[in-house]
Parts: structure tokens; C-alpha cells; sequence
């Protein structure tokens, strides 16, 4: 339980500290190439859930892909 509020403690910290949703994009993309997510105390649990060089790849252009939605959205 300790571990599971830590991971939401540092999730809403995430949201609270972007000051729109580029910059949430934008840390997702950092934290995944990082390897700072999944967080260390979940992978100790979930073995499988490290991320691959190409899952990170794949975070990474969906969360510009988004950006770039979300730019055209607001035009």
C-alpha cells in the first residue's frame, strides 16, 4: 500500500507541476527515458513491465504526436 501511494503521490506531483499539457507530455517522455517509470518498487513486483529501448521509442512519439494534436486543436 506504502509503495502504491508513493507511485500516485509522485504521478500527481507530475500533473500538478505541468503548467499545461505539452509540458506533462513532455515529462512523461523524460521519466519513461529515464527509466524513472515505471517506477523501481512497481518493476520489483512486475518483472515485465520494464520498458524496451523501443517502448520508450514508442511513448516518446506518441506523447509528440499528441503535442502536435493538441496544438492543431487549439488553432
Amino acid at each position: 500500500l506504502n509503495r502504491a501511494l508513493q507511485a500516485l503521490s509522485k504521478c500527481s506531483q507530475a500533473v500538478l507541476q505541468a503548467r499545461d499539457e505539452q509540458q506533462l507530455l513532455d515529462k512523461i517522455c523524460d521519466k519513461v527515458t529515464k527509466h524513472e517509470m515505471p517506477l523501481r518498487q512497481y518493476r520489483v513486483v512486475h518483472t515485465d513491465a520494464r520498458l524496451t529501448d523501443e517502448d520508450v521509442t514508442q511513448l516518446c512519439a506518441w506523447t509528440r504526436t499528441e503535442g502536435e494534436r493538441l496544438i492543431q486543436e487549439g488553432k
